[in-house]
């Protein structure tokens, strides 16, 4: 298995309020919800696959099943777009920590 620091890490996104809204539709279900951070900044997440293994610490705050899109956007309205085929999770841990798993 590989480590999450073999993988390249993505910009998502910015926010003062501590949060990114996420847009999200799996096999024809749409959901809109907030990923929480644990402070006013710019955030960035290490993007892998099913071949990472997440370390200890990391929650899973969001997951979904199915083929479908997740779309990120912060307060000035940026996106961040993802599209999977069997499913997506978004772990994250402390104030920054953030992995999105692609599957």
């Amino acid at each position: 298995m590989k480590q999450h620091y073999d993988y390249k890490k993505t910009y998502i996104g910015s926010s003062d309020g501590a949060r990114l809204i996420v847009e999200s539709c799996a096999d024809g279900a749409s959901r809109l919800e907030y990923l929480k951070f644990g402070q006013d900044g710019g955030y960035e997440a290490y993007v892998v696959d099913v071949n990472c293994e997440i370390p200890a610490g990391y929650v899973c705050a969001l997951e979904r099943v199915g083929c479908g899109w997740l779309k990120i956007f912060d307060d000035m309205g940026n996106m961040t777009k993802f599209t999977f085929n069997t499913g997506i999770r978004i772990y994250r841990r402390g104030e920054f920590g953030c992995i999105i798993q692609l599957m």
